[in-house]
């Protein structure tokens, strides 16, 4: 399977969500419609602020018993990041620095944030709307809230006979009531819960596609007098295909005009975070300073040490 192909798959999968979810607005009408978006937002408004205090429970529940082996025995979600983490800088400097080890076991939470967000906003999407779906019905098909009427009527009407015995009037089979679902504001309210789930589900994706792009764009070196990508020296161009699918997909194109690629980057940043004592720090914030700071690192490479200048 090409990049080419996988890059098709990603906008095909995102354009099922829309188109599924625009045909749902017409069926359901405004009403229901706007009442299915507002359950789902307060879904993944509430997932937005609980996901960190699971995924921080989680990533400290023993795991020894899986004999996972990342980089280093794995007891704990936190150690994977730990493991990784002294891979590259060593056991000691890990060790003599608290603040560096608090970064290392929360890289493991960062990603566990992310993973559970997507997770959980499927299980909470499918389980709720065994919830949803009555309550829906109860209070905007209006054709059930007349034969509710009409019932109550037929119970009022038997009551004030005084108690003279009589037929009850039986219901009708299909009361002919004519209901304006407004179904074309349906689909439209239909196709903005699809832009809301596919924010959600490709949140993960549409992060990292962002912060890949900045390093790629900004981390550089000098070949032959031109500037070129460090990537290029780390990735084949066969890897990197891979790796911009979603950059070169018609649905990137998309969503970032209609603003779901800011909207679920603002969720994966405030996902992948790392608590170090009273400060929060953002993933995202991190590698752009990590890059400013490998640029500067550039230029003084650059100087010539031993005849150095006043500017330089």
């Amino acid at each position: 399977m090409n990049a080419d192909i996988v890059s098709w798959i990603i906008t095909g999968v995102i354009g099922l969500i829309l188109l599924t979810s625009v045909l749902w607005g017409v069926k359901r009408g405004l009403k229901k419609s706007l009442f299915r978006f507002v359950w789902l937002l307060l879904s993944a408004v509430l997932l937005f602020f609980i996901t960190p205090i699971i995924s921080g429970a989680v990533s400290e529940i023993d795991i020894s018993s899986l004999n996972l082996d990342v980089f280093g025995k794995v007891s704990k979600i936190s150690d994977i990041g730990v493991n990784i983490v002294r891979s590259f800088a060593g056991s000691e400097q890990l060790e003599n620095n608290p603040e560096l080890l608090n970064v290392a076991k929360g890289l493991s939470t960062a990603v566990l944030n992310i993973v559970l967000f997507v997770l959980l906003f499927w299980i909470l999407k499918i389980l709720l709307w065994i919830i949803w779906a009555p309550i829906a019905h109860k209070h905007f098909d209006k054709q059930a809230i007349e034969k509710r009427k009409f019932k109550k009527e037929q119970k009022l009407k038997q009551k004030k006979l005084n108690g003279i015995e009589t037929p009850k009037e039986e219901l009708p089979i299909l009361l002919t009531v004519k209901e304006n679902k407004h179904r074309g504001w349906g689909a439209l309210v239909g196709l903005v819960i699809g832009f809301l789930i596919v924010c959600c589900t490709f949140m993960p994706i549409i992060g990292a596609n962002n912060i890949y792009q900045n390093i790629y764009a900004n981390v550089l070196y000098e070949e032959d007098g031109q500037k070129q990508p460090y990537i290029n020296k780390i990735l084949n161009e066969q890897v990197r295909d891979y790796v911009n699918t979603y950059q070169d997909s018609i649905a990137n194109t998309i969503l970032t005009y209609t603003g779901v690629n800011s909207l679920s980057n603002f969720v994966f940043n405030n996902m992948a975070t790392v608590n170090v004592g009273n400060e929060k720090l953002y993933l995202e914030g991190l590698v752009d300073k990590g890059v400013k700071i490998y640029n500067k690192v550039l230029i003084v490479s650059k100087f010539d040490k031993d005849n150095i200048s006043k500017e330089n």
